[in-house]
């Protein structure tokens, strides 16, 4: 619906096939790596290859992507930098906003942080995502104080209605 608010829908494609068009893969891994929870993604882009962020509300890892090797390429990269959002394509790249402090805090001075950012949300903007945070929206996938679905620990929950839709994985 907007940055924060997520919505339930329903999308299908043949098994081993990517996600429809503007649906991405989504994966939210623990912290611990004990668990992780998969599902899609509507509405954060059109284009979004690979993506990963060490930013979320909980401290869990979140994975968005079309492409699952640039997804996996995102989240090496994010844990080589020490935590962060890396932004993949096509094996590259393409920005990278390292978090040294427990993967949620810059060591960085605050001018060069903004221009990271900048650059990252220009990069996402430009793969389709629509709203005026996509950092805000990263941050509150996990936040359960807010309506509809969220990405828990416990699994994928529909927040009005108290119930785990898809529950997390143990691994």
């Amino acid at each position: 619906m907007n940055a924060v608010i997520t919505q339930p829908f329903t999308a299908e494609a043949p098994v081993g096939e990517e996600p429809p068009e503007g649906v991405h893969y989504l994966t939210l891994y623990g912290r611990d790596g004990r668990w992780k929870l998969s599902t899609w993604l509507k509405g954060f882009g059109d284009r979004i290859a690979g993506f990963a962020s060490s930013y979320s509300s909980t401290g869990d890892i979140l994975l968005i992507g079309k492409n699952k090797t640039d997804m996996v390429t995102a989240f090496q990269r994010m844990k080589a930098i020490g935590g962060g959002m890396v932004l993949v394509e096509d094996g590259r790249v393409l920005a990278e906003i390292p978090l040294a402090i427990r993967g949620w805090v810059s060591d960085k001075p605050l001018p060069e942080l903004m221009e990271e950012e900048r650059a990252l949300t220009a990069l996402l903007r430009a793969r389709g995502y629509r709203f005026a945070d996509p950092v805000y929206t990263l941050l509150f996938l996990s936040a359960t104080h807010l309506p509809y679905i969220r990405l828990t620990q416990r699994g994928l929950v529909d927040v009005m209605k108290r119930e785990v839709l898809v529950p997390a994985i143990e691994r």
